[in-house]
């Protein structure tokens, strides 16, 4: 077994260190101990304790104030740093729109480009003047394309069944039936309430504007008669 004799490292407290840097930026003990809200004497104590952790005077008085030695100067930007990073411990991490740089992709489906995102675009812009917004048609696999990164999000009429996907309600949707005033289904609706079957008699043109499949259109009816 190889014994290793392994140099103690002192232990310097951050107050000490923060000591020390207000002293080199001031030039004053009396300065520095308000600065760090410390008594004149605790300060005293404290940079004699690091004089001697360091072996160093550190700073030597003068008519001028307070002067850094050599080794003072040479500390000076590794003490600056550590304490920066020292106070980056208790920083939040805060999201600024502004600091985003970066190109937005966006699956739409049907008008959806048009009845949420265009009155929402200028906001956008404004808060974020980085980013670009890129609007794509929505395909069959774009679950997989949400899944890689290749597209931020996706409006779709339907709740994807991804479990990895997270989906959020923007709206409930209506369908509204349209047709001639003197229509025979105008005067049915005004005795009861319509049913599927009350449009078996009429030819039907289905519209599709998405990757759908049979199961997932509340409007397919496999029963329908279509000419």
């Amino acid at each position: 077994m190889i014994a290793r004799n392994h140099m103690q490292r002192p232990n310097i407290d951050t107050d000490a260190l923060f000591l020390f840097s207000a002293i080199f930026r001031t030039g004053s003990l009396t300065k520095a101990a308000q600065e760090c809200a410390m008594s004149v004497g605790g300060a005293s104590r404290t940079l004699a304790k690091l004089r001697e952790l360091l072996d160093d005077d550190l700073f030597l008085r003068t008519n001028r104030g307070l002067v850094p030695t050599p080794r003072a100067r040479e500390l000076n930007g590794g003490v600056a740093e550590l304490l920066v990073n020292y106070g980056r411990l208790f920083e939040k991490e805060v999201f600024r729109p502004s600091d985003v740089r970066r190109i937005f992709r966006i699956l739409c489906v049907d008008n959806a480009i048009f009845t949420f995102l265009t009155p929402s675009v200028s906001a956008l812009l404004e808060k974020a003047p980085s980013i670009g917004v890129e609007f794509r048609p929505i395909r069959a696999d774009f679950g997989r394309l949400l899944s890689s990164g290749e597209a931020d999000f996706a409006i779709f009429p339907f709740v994807p069944s991804d479990p990895n996907l997270h989906s959020l309600r923007l709206a409930d949707d209506v369908f509204v039936l349209v047709c001639g005033r003197h229509h025979p289904l105008v005067k049915l609706a005004q005795e009861r309430t319509l049913t599927r079957k009350d449009f078996k008699a009429y030819r039907q043109i289905r519209v599709m504007t998405g990757p759908l499949n049979d199961l997932d259109d509340p409007w397919f009816d496999a029963e329908a008669d279509i000419p």
